[in-house]
Formats: C-alpha cells, sequence, structure tokens
C-alpha cells in the first residue's frame, strides 16, 4: 500500500504523511513554522547566551580592575601613615627586614621568634595610640584670639591602628611560613 501524500500549506508541493518538514520549501508541518524563523529562533538564543557571557566576562575584568584598583589605594593609604609617624613603624619594618634575612640564611628558628615578638610588640604599639590634642576654642584661646591657629601635627588614629593591624597580619602570616626546623645544608 502506498503512503498517502499531502500537500503543503505553505508551497503546496506534495509530501508524505509521516513528514515533519516540507522537502521543497522547509516549513514545519505540525507547527507551520518557516525553516527561516526556526534559523532565526536559534541565532537568538545563541546571541543571548554570547550577550550573558559577555556580561559575564565584563563583570569579572571590572571586578579585577576594581580590586587592583582599590589595593593601589590602600597601599598608598599605608605608606601615608608610614610618612606621617616614622616613629611608630620604622622600627618595625626593620624588624621585618631582618626576619628576610634570616630566612634567606636559612636562620628559621631566629626568624620564628622574631616573627613572634613582632607580632607581640605590633598589638601592644597598637594599644598604646593616643589620639592627638587638636586645638580648639577652649584649649588655644591665646591663637584663637591673635588670628592665627597653631599647626599641630595630626595623625589618623583609627588608620594608624589599622596599618599596624595590616602589619601584624603580615607578621603573624610571615611566621606562620617560616619552617619549624633549620635546614640541614
Amino acid at each position: 500500500m502506498a503512503e498517502p501524500i499531502l500537500k503543503c500549506p505553505s508551497c503546496g508541493a506534495s509530501v508524505h504523511l509521516g513528514d515533519i518538514v516540507c522537502p521543497e520549501c522547509g516549513v514545519n508541518l505540525k507547527s507551520g513554522e518557516s525553516y527561516e524563523a526556526r534559523v532565526q529562533k536559534a541565532r537568538g538564543k545563541e546571541k543571548h547566551h554570547e550577550a550573558i557571557a559577555g556580561g559575564l566576562y565584563a563583570t569579572v575584568v571590572l571586578a579585577f580592575c576594581l580590586l587592583i584598583i582599590s589595593g593601589y589605594f590602600f597601599q598608598r593609604r599605608f605608606e601615608g601613615f608610614v610618612r606621617t609617624r616614622p616613629d611608630i613603624f620604622r622600627p618595625f619594618l626593620e624588624r621585618f627586614q631582618q626576619i628576610q634575612d634570616w630566612q634567606a640564611a636559612r636562620q628559621y628558628e631566629k626568624a620564628r621568634e622574631e616573627a613572634k615578638l613582632l607580632v607581640q610588640d605590633i598589638e601592644k604599639a597598637a594599644e598604646r595610640i593616643e589620639p592627638p590634642e587638636y586645638y580648639t576654642q577652649e584649649n588655644s584661646n591665646n591663637a584663637w584670639k591673635h588670628g592665627y591657629r597653631r599647626r599641630e601635627v595630626k595623625y589618623d588614629k583609627r588608620g594608624t591602628k589599622r596599618a599596624l593591624f595590616t602589619l601584624k597580619h603580615k607578621a603573624q602570616h610571615i611566621l606562620d611560613t617560616i619552617p619549624t626546623q633549620e635546614d640541614p645544608s
């Protein structure tokens, strides 16, 4: 028995009963959707995925750039604290250098001991920071009467403490990474 033959609703070509797509014009016989419309739908889905991937890529790049910029400004601010208060930071930075020299010489026990002391000393220094006395109307009446204000070295107490805690965490990290035994070589 021969298969029944039908006509395509779009172009009128002969199609077999089991066919899904017209062999002449490409129309889907069940949905009536043309070949071009199906191709456009498929391309639209590809573009949607490409747009999501592009947006995700741009977000990652932006986050990385912001991370680098914030790190740069954090470093600049830290260097500013070191410049304004060398009396607080210089001894610690010199001790960091000494620890690195001992590590390079493979004197790990000395480096570990100094790093432990450094962490403790940084904590003590952070506790000792006193807020500066700024001149106000009450404590500098003479300066205000004469139309000038005496300048005083001012520093950011919270920022200095944060910088000290950053140093403390760096010292703790160094302490954690120093090998526990001397190298026999």
